[in-house]
């Protein structure tokens, strides 16, 4: 196959064995087309010839373990549309329902092997698999628990937005060691706005007493934040987070929050952790994204020429609350 050249040439008649023929036909090639391609499926290629083997495999992990070895540049075919997987259907399957096609397609996504040749083979054949992590799922999670936790994250915007003293501990910037309690007086707030990536910016100037919540239930970070104050607030029922720099001064750029000797207040990040956990909850920090072969570096604390804002910013552990009035302790 000679892309360059327009030229694409079939050797069906030879691919199952690696004649002389062949490879006599495949150097000729090289020397009239230079960026010739040799597409080889179910045989072991020949790297004699000065050609792009291109290795055709199913998706299995024994066998792309085994390609990625020998460091080859991998590839993905492209997702089908569901216009090809329906011709492909009257072509090849039909007796496959195209109603069926189209039905798994919305599971599945453009993937051939499971939205045409396998319901042709067995149609339920994946739906004990499918069913099985489910239930396992199910029978394992602790329903009151899962509960509790959206119950207390209800709550606690609630109780935050609303305004009150609360019991915080800081947390040393460097080593992240809980420091002596302190008591935080959150003032009460007069808005209460959800925000996009686009609308943010403009919400962060204001001079008003405003809650702030992501529109995106999985935004990075942070589940709330209070302006001008500059207060982030993370809530979790866990009993350890990680904290990482990149990921921090990611949200801080996102928010449009000014970097140190800018206009603006010094931001701080309150971890929000349940009662029952407030005395044993621990930060530590994450771990930098590496490559395979690469030793994990430890991503706080942060650098502060890289991390600016992240540097800047204080850290509190704040002990939440399961019903809390205004202007009350939550202690």
């Amino acid at each position: 196959m000679c892309p360059d050249r327009g030229l694409m040439m079939c050797l069906q008649a030879v691919v199952c064995s690696l004649s002389s023929r062949f490879i006599g036909l495949i150097m000729s090639l090289t020397l009239r087309y230079l960026t010739c391609q040799v597409l080889a499926d179910g045989v072991s290629p020949d790297t004699a010839p000065a050609v792009h083997i291109v290795l055709l495999t199913s998706p299995k992990k024994t066998t792309m373990k085994e390609m990625r070895k020998a460091v080859a540049v991998t590839w993905y075919m492209p997702f089908w549309e569901l216009k090809e997987l329906l011709d492909c259907r009257s072509k090849m399957y039909s007796a496959v329902p195209e109603a069926t096609v189209e039905e798994l397609y919305t599971y599945y996504g453009g993937v051939a092997r499971y939205v045409l040749e396998q319901p042709l083979k067995n149609p339920n054949w994946m739906l004990s698999k499918l069913q099985k992590p489910l239930i396992s799922a199910i029978d394992a999670s602790n329903v009151s628990q899962v509960l509790k936790g959206y119950l207390f994250e209800a709550v606690m915007h609630a109780a935050l937005a609303t305004g009150g003293k609360f019991d915080v501990l800081p947390l040393d910037p460097k080593t992240l060691e809980r420091g002596k309690e302190e008591k935080l007086d959150i003032p009460e707030c007069k808005q209460y706005n959800i925000f996009t990536d686009n609308e943010v910016h403009g919400m962060m100037s204001t001079k008003m007493d405003t809650y702030l919540r992501p529109k995106s239930s999985n935004f990075p970070v942070i589940d709330a934040l209070m302006v001008p104050a500059m207060y982030l607030f993370q809530m979790t029922e866990s009993a350890m987070k990680e904290i990482n720099a990149d990921d921090l001064e990611d949200v801080f750029k996102r928010l449009g929050i000014s970097a140190p000797g800018q206009e603006g207040r010094q931001p701080s990040l309150y971890f929000v952790v349940d009662p029952s956990i407030y005395n044993k909850f621990k930060v530590r920090a994450g771990t930098k994204k590496r490559k395979a072969c690469e030793e994990r570096e430890a991503a706080w604390p942060p650098d502060p020429k890289k991390h600016e804002r992240s540097a800047n910013t204080r850290l509190y552990i704040l002990r939440g609350c399961s019903s809390c009035s205004p202007g009350g302790s939550t202690g």
